[in-house]
């Protein structure tokens, strides 16, 4: 396993064209999470930066200046965790079950839709399923969170850790943390400096909107 405290890992700036953010929170969190954005992109202002949300949080950064990609985690979800076959195998007798095979035994042969190098969970506590979708993202980077068990078993937070490059230890935080300070603690981690002020929620509209 590799240490999970060792930010050496993190790859320069400069070398980093994709990055992947995992993120398919409720609404309230989101809207929470929003400040952090500006922040990541100013780490990697050329890197193209792919956010994952579940469908409800698609339109709240539909005109947000820091993505470039938008990405609906039920439809990744569907590729990589789903059941049948997987879209690039032909319609013939028994592709259901080995669609369903290799997704539990060969996870290098899902097609995974976003290319990246860095991928990000900036979640307190994880449930296992995000845990299974960080596996299966071919990224040679991934930064998510250790030691909160509020959404996970134990069993799912220490047995995953080795599908992480590296995670911040949470496990001091009591389960009510509030979500910005975790979200700067997370970004701190990263290498990325910020007050709580510079996190403040923000909502971004369309041009038109504001006529």
């Amino acid at each position: 396993i590799r240490r999970h405290q060792n930010m050496s890992v993190l790859p320069k700036a400069a070398l980093v064209k994709r990055i992947f953010i995992l993120r398919p929170d409720n609404l309230g969190d989101l809207v929470l999470f929003s400040g952090a954005l500006k922040p990541i992109r100013r780490q990697w202002p050329e890197a193209k930066i792919t956010l994952c949300v579940r469908p409800l949080g698609m339109e709240l950064f539909r005109h947000c200046p820091y993505v470039d990609e938008l990405a609906s985690y039920d439809e990744v979800r569907n590729v990589v965790l789903g059941q049948g076959r997987l879209p690039w195998m032909p319609r013939m007798r028994g592709s259901d079950r080995l669609g369903g095979w290799l997704r539990k035994r060969a996870p290098h042969l899902v097609f995974w839709p976003y290319r990246t190098e860095l991928a990000l969970l900036p979640i307190i506590s994880p449930t296992s399923e995000y845990h299974l979708m960080m596996r299966m993202i071919p990224a040679r980077t991934k930064i998510g969170v250790y030691g909160n068990v509020a959404n996970q078993t134990p069993e799912w937070n220490e047995n995953s850790r080795h599908w992480y490059t590296a995670q911040m230890d949470a496990s001091g935080l009591p389960w009510n943390f509030p979500e910005m300070a975790a979200t700067r603690k997370f970004l701190e981690f990263l290498g990325i400096s910020v007050s709580e002020e510079d996190l403040w929620p923000v909502l971004w509209t369309a041009p038109e909107d504001a006529t």
